[in-house]
């Protein structure tokens, strides 16, 4: 019996740990994605689109396209989906992978490509998990949807043996 109870106080220590190394992972990336947002500009010169472009959106628009759910949801979405590739975590690889992609009228993403490599495998797997993200709410310039670009830090850290066993996305 002491020892069933000594196994489920080091589960819900593991549990506990786990949470704390979540919140943190979250964190950073929280910040390190609002950094990243804040550099968005609109992009319509490499689209290939059957509507004619009527304006010119500079730099920054009036409401910048978003993520159903907001930055939160975005790093849910992203946790929940992206896996660290064996390869990569047999091999140490680590590292940020910058994406971009272009946020459309309709809220659905295209373009994407990586804009800061590490190493294919990496690249991959984020290209991978971008092409399945839900449409976004869609940017406005002046009441009209427009087209805004994006660029998105996903970091690839393995974590040391104290830390964890498992390969963590922030």
């Amino acid at each position: 019996m002491t020892e069933v109870k000594n196994n489920f106080n080091v589960i819900k220590e593991i549990r506990s740990i786990e949470q704390q190394l979540y919140g943190k992972a979250m964190m950073i990336a929280g910040i390190s994605l609002l950094l990243t947002l804040s550099s968005c500009e609109k992009d319509d010169d490499d689209i290939d689109d059957p509507e004619p472009v009527t304006e010119i959106v500079d730099e920054t628009v009036d409401q910048m396209a978003s993520y159903p759910g907001g930055i939160p949801a975005l790093m849910d979405f992203l946790n929940e989906n992206i896996k660290y590739p064996e390869q990569a975590e047999r091999e140490g690889i680590e590292g940020r992978v910058v994406a971009g992609f272009i946020v459309e009228r309709d809220g659905s993403v295209s373009n994407i490509e990586i804009l800061k490599s590490v190493h294919p495998l990496l690249d991959a797997e984020v290209i991978r998990v971008l092409s399945l993200m839900p449409n976004w709410i869609p940017g406005r310039q002046n009441g009209q949807l427009v087209r805004v670009k994006y660029s998105l830090p996903i970091t690839f850290r393995l974590m040391s043996d104290d830390e964890s066993s498992n390969a963590k996305i922030q």
